[in-house]
């Protein structure tokens, strides 16, 4: 028995098949290669009984691919975000099944979403709950030959509140009142998680 394996259209090898009887006149044969390339391949089984007579399987294909997608996330930015809806959005560089979600945070457990599948190389979801708090995505795609690349993360933030009781306080000077001094202090008290800046307006 001779496998024959073609790839792109040019013969590639020609490999001697062990075959044992497995009662009467039936047989297994059996080849195995380790160390084929990725690749599409075309492979054919050669038959010849010991009277010359010749039959060959028909030809079958099969794709080898032992790497991983690799992934770009688009979506969301690691920056802070100010809306409880989020978009999440990979894309990838080869044809991928499908495509998954992780998000966590130190106050959540981990929770798995499903991706939508935009053509085997985009995939997204929308999350229309998420509590304010700081939360790492982590992404998992699988090709066609289960490939996995689930090492990818993205950490953003969510702050939907507003800074909340601004409230001025001593030794700001009281609303309507007359100062004498050309020196002035304004202070304020604000319940708010994250400032990024306070701004004073004077006109």
């Amino acid at each position: 028995a001779r496998l024959q394996i073609r790839a792109g259209g040019v013969d590639t090898s020609n490999y001697t098949m062990t075959c044992t009887t497995i009662g009467g006149s039936n047989y297994a044969c059996n080849y195995t290669n380790s160390s084929i390339a990725d690749g599409r391949y075309n492979y054919t089984v050669y038959i010849n009984d010991t009277a010359g007579n010749l039959n060959n399987s028909g030809q079958q294909t099969v794709l080898v691919d032992n790497v991983a997608p690799v992934l770009t996330v688009n979506q969301p930015a690691a920056v802070n975000l100010s809306t409880a809806s989020v978009n999440f959005n990979v894309t990838t560089n080869e044809n991928t099944q499908y495509c998954n979600y992780t998000l966590s945070s130190s106050a959540a457990n981990t929770t798995n979403y499903t991706m939508n599948n935009n053509g085997m190389l985009d995939f997204n979801a929308t999350n229309n709950s998420i509590a304010d708090g700081t939360y790492t995505a982590q992404y998992y795609c699988f090709d066609y030959a289960a490939n996995l690349n689930g090492s990818v993360t993205r950490t953003f933030g969510i702050d939907a509140t507003f800074p909340s009781n601004i409230t001025f306080v001593t030794p700001t000077p009281a609303n309507n009142s007359n100062s004498s001094s050309a020196s002035t202090t304004f202070n304020i008290t604000v319940v708010e998680a994250n400032i990024r800046t306070a701004r004073l307006q004077i006109r």
